[in-house]
């Protein structure tokens, strides 16, 4: 199985969450294989366009790989809603099921 792994990290959330080489340790422990790995770096104060996410997006749309790993929910979606939304064109892309724990 091919894997995404997704980190939005606060310019200040240094240590904070877990980092990208302990995804990557879960994912190899699990005989996954790593495609690739997106980070978006915000400012507490500003917006981010979250162009790794998008880039993210757009290589599943193009079946690039088959799961995606993020540290923690609450850094890639505000709301209920948004996770909804963004299953709902991951099923309709790929006719994935989610998984969430």
């Amino acid at each position: 199985m091919k894997v995404a792994i997704y980190q939005r990290r606060l310019k200040s959330d240094q240590g904070q969450i877990p980092s990208f080489q302990d995804l990557r340790d879960f994912a190899l422990g699990q005989g996954w294989e790593i495609y690739n790995q997106y980070q978006d770096n915000v400012s507490i104060a500003g917006n981010s366009r979250r162009n790794a996410w998008q880039e993210l997006l757009a290589d599943a749309a193009l079946s690039k790989f088959d799961l995606v790993l993020i540290p923690q929910i609450d850094e890639v979606f505000s709301s209920v809603m948004d996770v909804a939304k963004t299953l709902g064109k991951l099923k309709v892309l790929r006719n994935w099921t989610p998984v969430l724990f």
